[in-house]
């Protein structure tokens, strides 16, 4: 009875320890408010549940979902997120036609930083769009562990004179962000020291970046999209 016991309290704690909350995106659309703040997260939809306690949360899961954005305060249409500041998560997505931009406004580098999950790890569903736009202060980056994977059904766009990237490590999978049949990527990143979307042979896995049939990748300029690999 003692061993049956000892099983079930090790499965519940095991459980625990690699459950996933999800938090939804309920700050509204305002290009000020920010990505760290914790109240703009929320576990329920309609903003009634808890608010995201840490921005270092390593297994949460953040929705932008484009149904409602402003959770008590239903809102609806383009997003534009302030990512000033560094977060860690389990994986970010994009769903329900959610049209999110990200902007930083002053010097240094933001770092969201994907330690994975069950699933795809960055996910654009179609219909949904995440970009980030023109602006000449700092720098972003996603930073995918080696295991991540990634996949992209809708748009992603990266028109920006400030350094931006994807990387997966060196280590990181092949073939682990995909873009599927109708997904799109455009590209025009002129920063003023070399930038690469996807990476460098140095910052990322070779061949780790898939464009299935039917998918378009659009380059306007800039530095190319990967960076020798």
């Amino acid at each position: 009875m003692k061993r049956i016991l000892f099983t079930m309290l090790l499965s519940l704690f095991t459980g625990l320890l690699y459950s996933q909350t999800t938090y939804y995106w309920v700050g509204g659309t305002a290009p000020t408010t920010s990505i760290t703040i914790g109240t703009n997260w929320n576990t329920s939809l309609d903003g009634l549940g808890s608010p995201r306690p840490s921005s270092s949360g390593a297994t949460d899961i953040l929705v932008f979902d484009g149904t409602n954005v402003g959770g008590t305060a239903p809102a609806t249409g383009p997003v534009t997120v302030l990512a000033n500041g560094s977060i860690t998560c389990g994986q970010i997505k994009f769903v329900s036609n959610a049209v999110i931009s990200f902007v930083r406004t002053t010097s240094g580098t933001s770092t969201i930083t994907l330690s994975g999950g069950t699933g795809e790890d960055f996910v654009v569903e179609a219909g949904a769009s995440f970009s980030v736009p023109v602006t000449t202060a700092g720098s972003l980056r996603f930073a995918m562990a080696a295991t991540n994977t990634a996949r992209v059904s809708g748009m992603v766009s990266i028109t920006t004179t400030q350094q931006f990237r994807f990387d997966n490590t060196t280590t990181g999978l092949a073939g682990a962000f995909v873009f599927t049949s109708g997904a799109s990527f455009t590209t025009n990143i002129t920063s003023a020291s070399s930038s690469y979307a996807f990476g460098s042979g140095s910052q990322s896995a070779e061949k780790w970046v898939v464009f299935e049939e039917g998918a378009h990748l659009y380059y306007n300029g800039g530095y190319s999209p990967m960076g020798g690999t």
